[in-house]
């Protein structure tokens, strides 16, 4: 699988979790600190915008202010919709080479589409855990998103957006998606 399909299938996860929410669940807390579902959703919305803008070249100032998920009414619509703005700018001819003026880092947009999968991927499982959904993740993605992560496994957790990074309790013997899902401090 490419990066493209990855993001697709990445934004798939959360939309399958997205689509079963409920008015009971916009202010459930979620595994993901002090966020509820609708915090969570609007970073997913932000993190898309953002990357729209980011891929334009924009500058640093404007990709921060892109990245403040501002929409009302339906979240899940405006969801669906960042994540089909974002598929087609992930797309454009010369996307993955632009330098994107991301929040933490400049870095190309090869890099960003791989964040944004890994991004996605982890809070499809957050938004499954923290409301009793299913919690299988397509084998696939998890294995794709796993061998991207490894060139940051080592100090995932000095980076500031994985937590403590690994636990140190699981092995290879451990479920790959198990494996994942600590990797990038959660705790199954």
């Amino acid at each position: 699988m490419d990066a493209l399909d990855a993001l697709t299938r990445s934004e798939a996860e959360v939309l399958a979790r997205a689509e079963q929410l409920t008015a009971d669940h916009w202010n459930t807390p979620t595994v993901c600190g002090e966020w509820t579902v609708d915090t969570l959703v609007r970073h997913l919305i932000g993190g898309s915008t953002m990357a729209v803008t980011g891929l334009t070249g924009a500058p640093k100032e404007q990709v921060v202010e892109a990245s403040q998920c501002t929409a009302e009414g339906d979240l899940v619509g405006a969801m669906r919709a960042a994540f089909a703005a974002q598929a087609v700018a992930m797309r454009a001819p010369g996307a993955l080479e632009v330098t994107v003026h991301h929040p933490t880092i400049d870095m190309t947009g090869e890099q960003l589409l791989g964040f944004r999968i890994v991004d996605l991927v982890m809070h499809a499982w957050d938004l499954a855990r923290s409301l009793g959904f299913d919690e299988t993740l397509d084998a696939d993605l998890v294995a794709w998103t796993w061998e991207w992560l490894q060139p940051i496994a080592p100090f995932i957790g000095t980076i500031g957006v994985f937590g403590e990074g690994a636990s140190g309790t699981l092995s290879e013997d451990d479920p790959l998606d198990r494996r994942l899902i600590d990797l990038t401090g959660r705790r199954p």
